[in-house]
């Protein structure tokens, strides 16, 4: 081959021809002394502008030219992204006859070098936070205002401390890595009310960088993946392409999943929610069962879940406690046809498992069906489906397969009165499974007395009251039922009127008396053998029971002083003073004429009045009226009371004297 030519040119631009990079090596690896041939090229070098090398002799053997150019895709003219080279080689053969060929490469840089920067992200399920960097101006191109702006989409949140920025090396077959941290001073970031982040560099960079930092999902409503798009600009001018990325979300958007598995006469269901970790009021779940099967009362329990990295659920912790964490409400229609709704107490944010059984009433390969639905609110309305289908293996037939269902309806009547009815009488109705009772439902009778349990599996159950109705005893009896066909059971139960309790009067309290001197049925007063002087006034004599004034005198009764006005002789009725004495010691209801009675004596035996509480079982006197205060009043007017009669009882004996 005499006079070879090798033209290179770059047909798309892009690209800029480096002269000393160029060598020639011969077949044997060996370069080429530069002699050999001319290079042919504008000096300076200018971008997308080839050059040319001759061969000064014939060559008759293979030869190898390789060289290196710079490439910056702002250099490309046409609409590609890629680098393309074109070379051509003329020359005579031994014919002197002209020959040419041609041929072309491609360059296809990386994804980083076309964008001019990188994104990506990582999410940790366990922190709900997800890990970005990102990395700007890959290419080292001069940016005099340099700017970044990252939207942070799905309602991500920064997380207060945790951007950082790097240098970034790129090594030479373009893979990038994180150099040293960049002083916070040389920057400086926000983020606006359009929850965009924006960084800003303090000085015109002229190398590529790596932008670190984590958001949130905390309280928001998560979904399958999160997207995020940055870009750099130099002042208004954007100087990269968008750089995107997107994460995936391990169970986003999922809020239900249902299984089941059947154990032995039961299915053993499982629904997980809320595995992607939503944050959403008003969690409500509703489950299904298809006809065939019974829900088990007992057997529901929800747990918390603790969430791993990669966001593997498992159970954690005690299970909630219902009636405070939750609550549960099954239901069973007029048909017999069961559902459950549970709902939260509060905002959920993180996975639940709910575990509970059903009873198996079908035969063996019969369908088994199970549907939920999850309901609630954030910033949308959430509603999600969940099914479970299950195919019957082995069943020892726990109840009927054949779909013949029956009823029981439950007469309620006063047990004194049967044809009166009773209303709000309230039944639990429960199925015998070997040695366990499943609860089927509990209904309260009408006003006719009467509730009916419908579409009831044939088998065996057990009825029991548990309200009875108003002014009613509850019957404590347990009744059994037997269904064994379509045809309604009915069942008559009474109830016995509760007996109202006679109220009982309550008891006055008893006063213990105080140890007070009681009046002897006897005068105990010592009357004088001289005549008592004649008082001033005498009394006129008058009918019966006219007043009598009593001769003051002292009381022998210690404790008691007696100081009243002196007794006037003449009649007296002592009728009134009957009630303060004892009724042994009578005052005759005398009258007494006002004649010359002569002076006798009366010897009355002076005993001594023992001081002390006189024992009433050794006196044939009955003690005082006492009243409840204590009061002196009474032993006033008995010694007033024996005063007189003494009194009188001397003028009759001197009177009977003076007659004789």
């Amino acid at each position: 081959m005499g006079q070879v030519e090798v033209t290179e040119s770059f047909p798309f631009g892009g690209l800029k021809f480096i002269p000393e990079s160029l060598v020639i090596r011969n077949s044997n690896g060996n370069v080429l002394n530069p002699s050999k041939y001319s290079l042919v090229y504008n000096a300076p070098v200018q971008a997308n502008k080839g050059f040319k090398v001759v061969f000064n002799s014939q060559i008759t053997s293979l030869y190898t030219i390789s060289y290196t150019t710079e490439f910056n895709k702002d250099w490309i003219w046409s609409n590609t992204e890629n680098f393309n080279n074109k070379v051509r080689m003329d020359w005579l053969d031994t014919s002197e006859i002209p020959r040419t060929t041609e041929a072309e490469g491609l360059f296809i840089p990386r994804t980083e070098a076309k964008s001019n920067g990188l994104k990506f992200g990582s999410y940790n399920a366990s922190t709900k936070e997800l890990a970005w960097k990102l990395g700007v101006n890959y290419n080292s191109k001069t940016v005099a205002e340099p700017e970044v702006v990252d939207i942070l989409k799905s309602g991500q949140t920064l997380v207060p401390g945790s951007l950082k920025v790097y240098t970034m090396n790129v090594a030479k077959n373009g893979d990038p890595t994180k150099g040293v941290e960049v002083n916070s001073s040389k920057y400086t970031y926000s983020v606006n009310g359009n929850n965009e982040l924006k960084l800003s560099f303090t000085d015109a960079i002229q190398s590529a960088y790596y932008i670190e930092f984590h958001t949130s999902l905390e309280g928001k409503v998560i979904g399958t993946s999160i997207d995020n798009k940055a870009s750099l600009y130099d002042g208004a001018k954007k100087v990269s392409k968008d750089l995107n990325a997107t994460v995936k979300i391990p169970y986003g958007d999922e809020y239900l999943l249902k299984n089941g598995v059947q154990n032995g006469e039961k299915i053993d269901w499982g629904i997980q929610i809320n595995r992607s970790q939503s944050t959403v009021k008003n969690a409500l779940i509703k489950d299904t069962p298809s006809a065939n099967q019974i829900l088990l009362q007992d057997s529901f329990h929800l747990y918390p879940t603790s969430v791993a990295e990669n966001g593997d659920v498992t159970k954690s912790g005690p299970e909630l406690i219902q009636g405070i964490d939750y609550s549960l409400e099954i239901k069973t229609d007029v048909d017999g046809k069961q559902s459950f709704a549970l709902s939260f107490a509060k905002e959920i944010s993180k996975p639940y498992i709910l575990d509970y059984q059903s009873l198996i009433m079908a035969n063996t390969g019969d369908k088994v069906t199970n549907t939920v639905r999850f309901s609630g609110f954030n910033v949308i309305e959430i509603s999600k489906d969940s099914s479970k289908e299950i195919i019957v293996g082995v069943s020892n037939g726990s109840g009927s397969g054949s779909g013949v269902r029956g009823s029981l309806m439950i007469k309620k009547l006063d047990a004194e009165d049967n044809l009166k009815t009773l209303a709000d009488a309230t039944f639990a109705l429960y199925r015998l499974n070997g040695s366990d009772r499943v609860f089927i439902n509990s209904l309260t009778t009408d006003s006719a007395g009467t509730a009916t349990f419908n579409k009831l599996w044939l088998g065996n159950y057990v009825l029991i009251e548990t309200t009875a109705p108003s002014g009613y005893v509850l019957d404590p009896t347990e009744h059994p039922v037997s269904i064994h066909s379509s045809s309604t059971n009915q069942l008559v139960i009474t109830n016995h009127k509760a007996v109202e309790p006679t109220p009982t009067a309550t008891p006055e309290p008893t006063i213990v008396p105080t140890a007070t001197p009681s009046a002897s049925s006897e005068p105990t007063a010592t009357p004088s053998t001289e005549p008592t002087s004649e008082p001033a006034s005498t009394p006129t004599s008058g009918a019966p029971g006219g007043p009598l004034t009593p001769t003051p005198t002292s009381s022998q009764v210690p404790g008691v002083i007696i100081n009243d006005p002196a007794v006037p002789a003449g009649p007296g009725n002592t009728s009134d003073l009957e009630s303060a004495t004892s009724e042994e010691v009578g005052a005759p209801d005398l009258v007494i004429t006002d004649e010359n009675v002569p002076l006798g004596e009366v010897d009355i035996v002076d005993e001594e009045v023992p001081k002390g509480t006189i024992n009433n079982s050794t006196s044939s006197a009955p003690q005082l009226p006492k009243t409840g205060e204590s009061s002196p009043a009474p032993l006033y007017m008995t010694g007033i009371g024996l005063i007189a009669i003494g009194y009188i009882l001397n003028r009759v004996f001197r009177r009977g004297g003076n007659l004789k």
